[in-house]
């Protein structure tokens, strides 16, 4: 430490304690967790009020706090830590660490859940477009260090030989060039036979995210078969399946509610054995649009803490960065200049929230492998920027989303697409603490 250097205390500090009186600092900059006992915690605490008074007389003192300026808490007066933030950012955006890549095989879906905002048609993917991916693919891949290909619908799986051809394309392709590979699928489970799996296995196929809404009326009422047919029980055994053959696979349950199927939520927690619940992320996420009932569950953020709660009792997954999204480099993977989405008649889209039409069309991917760009489109989307924001500049919580939903400001909807519940954030440390085994 410099001689006279002045000091500040991080803007980005979140302090928690826990039941035992442990004490928690968490850094949304330099992404460090602390654990303090409250006698270490009296000294961090002084620093942290007076990150230039001497410690010399203090027991501990100068060990804290040379941590607790380690990691990010205590800083050189001089760093601008919005400036960090955004140079992170830009460099997320520009950066060549990843790829992702989201591939929708096809528009149509075996279901028709009552909430969904897409309009589903029966267009597949043809062998022309998988073409035009794969020479695509070979220039504009290169210079990026991996490719996290994931899959989207519609329902992926009712194109799964579409699912097996370009996932062994990129699985060879990052072979081939030295590059690390990941393949995620998002799907409704119900085509998640053994014969499906195995060949999902053979694919590379490790990371999946599937929608289970609650209790067995309640998902069946949500999560309704084209054809009348239960789903539940089938998804239940798709997924126990999958952990069964791919023991390396990692999934994500995704719960949405209403204010009705709310307290159903927990209904999910029994559904599979407990051996193979740490290998199950849950998340809950509100239905919006018509289904959505905002205005009934005021406290809804504090009961879905709770049910968190009791999934980590449960042995499931629980993680900051699937309850605030954070903290993280870029808001979500559209921000990112390496990162698109391909339909199945191979028009390009930048957010995964939408129908996936014309009409809300970034370019189109032409027979050769090269894009046509509709420029206004683009530079729509590149002129929206949280960190011009004033309101996102002066937000302590920052880190946890870097801008909030680019999407959302191109849309103009709500504030600035800020709405993440920061005011939960004491709790969400404390269920990340427990998770980690930190008592």
């Amino acid at each position: 430490m410099k001689k006279h250097m002045t000091l500040k205390t991080s803007r980005y500090n979140y302090i928690v304690s826990l039941e035992n009186k442990t004490v928690i600092a968490f850094n949304g900059v330099s992404k460090a967790m602390g654990k303090f006992n409250p006698q270490q915690f009296e000294v961090a605490g002084y620093v942290l009020k007076n990150p230039n008074a001497p410690v010399s007389e203090i027991e501990n003192g100068f060990s804290i706090k040379s941590y607790l300026i380690r990691n990010g808490f205590v800083l050189p007066g001089h760093i601008d830590e919005v400036e960090l933030l955004r140079q992170r950012n830009r460099g997320s955006i520009n950066g060549k660490q990843g790829f992702d890549l989201m591939i929708l095989p096809t528009l149509d879906c075996n279901f028709h859940c009552i909430y969904c905002y897409e309009d589903h048609r029966p267009v597949h993917m043809s062998l022309k477009v998988e073409n035009a991916i794969k020479k695509w693919a070979l220039n504009a891949l290169l210079p990026y260090k991996a490719v996290n290909l994931s899959w989207f619908g519609g329902e992926p799986l009712l194109k799964i030989d579409t699912v097996l051809r370009l996932s062994d394309y990129f699985r060879h392709f990052c072979m081939q060039n030295g590059k690390l590979f990941t393949n995620m699928i998002t799907t409704n489970g119900y085509l998640l036979t053994e014969k499906n799996i195995m060949a999902l296995k053979k694919a590379g196929m490790k990371h999946f995210h599937i929608t289970i809404d609650g209790s067995l009326q309640w998902h069946e009422t949500f999560r309704v078969h084209k054809k009348n047919k239960a789903t539940y029980a089938r998804i239940i055994q798709g997924v126990n399946c999958l952990l069964k053959v791919i023991t390396d696979a990692q999934v994500t349950i995704r719960v949405n509610y209403n204010k009705d199927s709310f307290n159903s939520i927990p209904e999910v927690f029994d559904l599979f054995p407990l051996e193979n619940r740490h290998r199950i992320s849950l998340i809950f996420r509100q239905i919006f649009g018509d289904y959505a009932d905002a205005g009934s569950l005021p406290d809804k953020s504090e009961k879905e803490l709770i049910f968190y709660g009791m999934a980590v009792e449960k042995g499931y997954g629980i993680s900051l960065s699937q309850t605030l999204q954070g903290p993280k480099e870029t808001y979500c993977y559209a921000d990112k200049k390496g990162s698109l989405i391909i339909n199945p008649e191979a028009e390009i889209f930048l957010c995964g929230v939408g129908k996936f039409d014309s009409k809300s069309k970034t370019g189109d991917l032409r027979a050769n492998g090269t894009i046509d760009w509709k420029t206004d489109a683009l530079e729509k989307w590149a002129s929206v920027d949280g960190f011009d924001d004033p309101d996102c500049r002066r937000c302590r919580y920052l880190p946890l989303c870097m801008g909030g939903c680019r999407a959302a400001r191109v849309e103009k909807r709500g504030k600035n697409g800020c709405e993440q519940p920061f005011e939960m954030i004491p709790e969400i440390l404390r269920l990340s603490c427990l998770k980690m085994g930190v008592q």
